[in-house]
């Protein structure tokens, strides 16, 4: 009987007389509502007060707004989102989800509206903005997932996904929103048992990366959601499937370099699956060049001062010479912020490019690859046993599609040094070949993090005999042991600041000396060439070697053989583009002189020839080829 009074003093409470904040706590779902909508409006009076007053240009009041709301969820009941997040009824969870996307657009307003002139370096300085919204978001996420875009509502649903986006354009990138999303895959099974909640996850996981077109910007989150697609692709829900689909094709859209999709997950698929896919794909190509990316709030808050800034002198003689077209009404100012978010529409999104090698499996190479008998049969007398060995060992990286070496767990040392010999001591070439393709294979699987622990911790100089075996004429040798001499400057020293020509250019001296043979001093001044192109910024060690350098150039040049000497011509005229192109200077020849004098006008002719038919670094940097007497074009570099 008690009761039953109770619950009759609850429904009989005139709501109007209720303070919001005793609305927002009521046990009446009712009451609760209409403290719900009471939020959203004044939030929605606030974005209007805000933007009727555009042109007052009152910056501290915008600032002290911002900082005011930013606050409040967290220090007044009348903001705790949470909770409201939480809420039972489901009509009064659908005027919940509209008061959090209202307050989360007076956020907006004021942060990126053009006229508030709150500075992005400002925003950024200040803590605790963007704590209090990350703050909120780890605390809403979850029930506008379960709750809201799960809801049998249209408007709940959509209101949920609009805040969930909001927060995503507030951090400027997916990836923490999609962490979140992966973690929650990752870390609770029992979802996958749980198609309402699941499908709430993928639902927000495709809308967000379909809206904004970006992937996570970490190796580490993307990896993370690259595996769980696989997983959840044979999920028993057809409509979870359906939008674990609807997501890799819009990563496929997203990618750039396509094979890291089909290494991650789709090799990973039924070959049913892998055939509906090539279909989307299809289907997916014919509009990916249309699509166009969301752009992020604080990107455009970015990108508009920095144009804001380059227009400011241009603006200040417009208003000083025509001031007529500025009115009272302030058009001029509209115009100007108008063309500054064209710029900033019209301009490209660069997102990160992601490495593929941090997203491939390491192989354990000495676990899965037999070598019982290995170092006995490429030791062997017999060229054959050598070559079948190599081959197996080739095959094997082929086969198995070895993309990434366990660098940290495995001993290659033994293997790099035996191949080493085999290259250096070897008499036939299709064991120099197959040594040469495998070594350079292994240190693309290790890069530099893998493989400078060899490079700089044995005593073997592996660069040497490989320099030394360019002496082998045979054109398939030769750019076997190029593209592993290539890779070994790439990714061998301890540093970016170690590699490149720094490496090599005292090996380079040596083996141009007339003490060499001709053909590894024809080659070694080939690689030269090649390597001045793959490094133009590697200038001050050129420089600094110039007098070892240029004599033996010069030497070079004078040879009798036409195709010899004018691999000395195109090194020098290199040597020349790489000096213009560090030190600025259109005539560069005075550095030069000294060593260029000494040949006769027909020789320095041919170096200008050269030089002038270059293209500038950068443009075209594959390296350089022979060029004879007869060849028309004299591209020197191709």
């Amino acid at each position: 009987m008690n009761t039953n009074n109770h619950n009759n003093d609850i429904n009989d409470v005139d709501i109007s007389t209720l303070t919001l904040a005793q609305k927002l706590s009521h046990k009446l779902w009712k009451a609760r509502l209409n403290g719900y909508e009471e939020l959203a409006n004044e939030f929605l009076n606030q974005q209007k007060k805000i933007n009727n007053n555009n042109n007052n240009n009152n910056n501290n009041n915008n600032i002290q707004l911002l900082n005011e709301y930013i606050h409040k969820f967290n220090t007044d009941q009348c903001y705790d989102f949470t909770n409201f997040l939480n809420e039972a009824n489901v009509v009064a969870l659908d005027k919940a989800t509209q008061s959090l996307l209202e307050y989360l657009n007076l956020i907006d307003c004021l942060i990126v509206n053009p006229f508030s002139h709150i500075s992005l370096s400002a925003y950024q300085s200040s803590p605790s903005y963007v704590k209090k919204l990350d703050t909120m978001k780890s605390q809403v996420l979850e029930p506008l997932i379960i709750k809201g875009v799960v809801s049998t509502r249209h408007t709940t649903r959509e209101n949920s996904m609009k805040c969930i986006l909001k927060f995503v354009q507030f951090d400027g990138n997916t990836t923490s929103t999609v962490d979140f999303i992966t973690n929650n895959f990752l870390a609770d099974t029992s979802i996958v048992k749980k198609p309402k909640i699941l499908q709430g996850y993928c639902s927000c996981l495709y809308e967000i990366l379909k809206t904004f077109r970006d992937l996570p910007s970490n190796n580490i989150s993307f990896i993370n959601l690259m595996q769980i697609l696989p997983k959840l692709s044979n999920n028993a829900d057809k409509k979870v499937r359906d939008l674990i689909f609807q997501i890799i094709v819009v990563i496929y859209q997203c990618l750039t370099q396509k094979d890291i999709l089909y290494e991650t997950v789709i090799n990973n698929l039924k070959p049913i699956q892998q055939k509906i896919l090539k279909q989307m794909f299809t289907k997916a190509e014919d509009i990916t060049n249309v699509v166009t990316q969301k752009r992020y709030e604080w990107q455009l808050i970015k990108e508009r001062e920095e144009i804001e800034e380059r227009e400011k002198q241009q603006l200040m003689l417009q208003q000083k010479n025509k001031n007529d077209n500025v009115d009272e009404d302030g058009d001029t100012m509209m115009m100007i912020h108008s063309n500054i978010d064209n710029k900033i529409d019209s301009s490209s999104n660069n997102n990160a490019q992601l490495d593929p090698f941090e997203i491939y499996t390491s192989t354990k190479l000495c676990q899965l690859f037999n070598f019982e008998d290995f170092d006995t049969r490429i030791n062997s007398s017999k060229w054959k046993d050598r070559v079948e060995a190599l081959t197996e060992l080739d095959n094997f990286f082929v086969t198995n599609n070895i993309k990434k070496l366990d660098s940290s767990n495995e001993d290659y040392s033994v293997l790099f040094n035996s191949l080493i010999h085999l290259i250096s001591k070897d008499a036939n070439l299709q064991v120099i070949q197959l040594a040469a393709d495998i070594f350079t294979k292994m240190v693309d699987c290790l890069r530099s993090q893998g493989f400078s622990q060899y490079y700089n911790n044995n005593n073997v100089n592996y660069l040497v005999p490989l320099i030394e075996r360019l002496k082998e004429k045979k054109p398939s040798v030769n750019k076997s042991l190029v593209e592993c001499i290539l890779i070994i400057i790439k990714y061998g020293g301890r540093n970016s600041k170690d590699r490149g020509l720094k490496m090599v250019i005292d090996d380079i001296i040596m083996f141009l000396s007339p003490k060499k043979l001709l053909q590894v001093r024809l080659e070694t001044t080939k690689l030269f060439t090649r390597l001045m192109n793959l490094y133009p910024s590697d200038y001050k060690v050129v420089k600094n070697k110039l007098n070892d350098l240029m004599p033996l150039l010069i030497k070079i040049c004078n040879e009798s053989q036409g195709p010899i000497r004018n691999a000395g011509f195109q090194c020098i005229a290199t040597v020349m583009r790489l000096f213009q192109y560090n030190t600025g200077e259109t005539t560069i020849e005075d550095e030069l002189d000294e060593f260029i004098t000494k040949l006769d006008k027909l020789k320095y002719k041919k170096i200008k020839e050269f030089y002038d038919g270059m293209e500038d670094f950068g443009s075209t940097i594959a390296g350089a080829e022979d060029v004879n007497n007869n060849n028309k074009d004299r591209k020197s570099v191709v």
